[in-house]
């Protein structure tokens, strides 16, 4: 007996996004192609583009200034272990800096969806800007589709929030060793003398 394959809908569409992304991505539009736009639409197509570019340049700014904050925040709390060695939240603040790395790094992947989004967007905006007339190789989103970025914001930004985020962890690893194993050494001998 033959079971029949089973796809799921979610598959089903990214099949079908990638065709169609395929069919009209990066195509010259050619004269005959191009629909005849009235002013009103191409204001409107245009303002909406610009409202999306600026929303994902404050996206940009925002995630910046929460890698900056997280930087500052892990900074104060190394900055209280080591004057505060002796006390008795040691072990508990030497494990918050990772953590609090890792509650600043959770924004960033719904910012990173958001400007996704936009993106998509501003791809459908560029290509009915191209059926009105404007050349196929311009547009901000199809020049970078068109060309190999060597960095990207995704990129840059994953690896700043992994590499912080696993420094502060090596360091409260580092520290923790640091910390308890010299105090065992001395409860040992203390307690091997008596």
């Amino acid at each position: 007996m033959k079971i029949a394959k089973f796809t799921p809908l979610w598959a089903l569409r990214l099949e079908f996004r990638k065709r169609r992304m395929a069919e009209t991505e990066n195509e010259p539009v050619e004269h005959s192609q191009q629909v005849p736009c009235d002013g009103v639409a191409k204001e409107f197509l245009l303002n909406d583009f610009e409202y999306r570019r600026n929303f994902i340049l404050d996206r940009i700014r925002y995630t910046e200034t929460e890698m900056q904050a997280a930087i500052l925040a892990t900074g104060a709390l190394w900055s209280w272990t080591f004057v505060n060695p002796a006390s008795p939240f040691f072990d508990l603040v030497i494990c918050l800096p990772a953590t609090v790395c890792s509650l600043f790094a959770l924004p960033w992947l719904v910012h990173y969806r958001r400007i996704k989004a936009a993106v998509e967007y501003i791809k459908e905006i560029e290509r009915a800007l191209h059926r009105w007339g404007l050349p196929w190789n311009l547009g901000w989103e199809t020049y970078l589709k068109s060309y190999k970025r060597d960095v990207s914001y995704r990129g840059t930004t994953t690896i700043f929030w992994v590499v912080i985020i696993a420094l502060n962890l090596l360091g409260a690893i580092y520290t923790h060793t640091r910390h308890v194993v010299p105090e065992a050494k001395t409860q040992l001998q203390t307690q091997g003398q008596h």
